[in-house]
């Protein structure tokens, strides 16, 4: 009689865990399936801003405000390393908008030490004001779209944001257009 008693609670047991287990698998595919949406579905795990400093005609400065929230952070493109998903800002097409080299940032990237690697790894952490020096190079009005590209860790998604820089009647202006997780191949 103990035997039976014991061999029961056993199985109840186990169909229970059994149950839990399927519930638990149909929840984790419907996630990873809403993951892959357009970003503009989901709320991004960060902010990012733009604005325009124009101090010459043809020498803007395009800033970038990356807010994240406490513990997560984005790779600098200052850090030493070579690793892929670094912050990255580029424009799409050769429409005379070139990126000069060197950013600046306030405040300044962190060192993050990791057992994988001997040199700290350099990172925008909580709230980074990003400045990139631009050249212009074409006369009267135009537009030239580009993308802001980075690997949000620690959740170790990519997200590429879109944006359009146009000078119409000698004014600079710049607008956010679309965040979404690339497909990388």
């Amino acid at each position: 009689m103990f035997n039976r008693i014991i061999f029961i609670s056993l199985l109840i047991i186990c169909t229970s865990c059994s149950e839990d287990v399927s519930s638990d698998s149909r929840n984790s595919d419907i996630i990873q399936m809403d993951v892959f949406k357009d970003v503009n579905d989901v709320s991004p795990p960060f902010g990012l801003d733009f604005s325009l400093v124009q101090t010459s005609p043809s020498n803007p400065t395009l800033s970038i405000v990356l807010t994240l929230d406490t513990g997560d952070y984005v790779i600098s493109p200052t850090t030493p390393q070579d690793f892929m998903g670094v912050f990255n800002l580029s424009f799409r097409d050769s429409s005379g908008v070139e990126v000069l080299r060197g950013i600046q940032a306030f405040p300044t990237p962190i060192d993050k030490v990791y057992p994988f690697d001997d040199n700290p790894i350099k990172c925008f952490v909580g709230t980074t004001l990003i400045s990139h020096k631009l050249k212009i190079e074409k006369e009267g009005d135009f537009e030239a779209y580009g993308t802001v590209f980075f690997v949000h860790e620690p959740s170790c998604y990519p997200y590429e944001v879109s944006f359009i820089l146009s000078r119409q009647l000698g004014n600079l202006s710049i607008e956010k257009l679309q965040t979404i997780i690339p497909e990388i191949n």
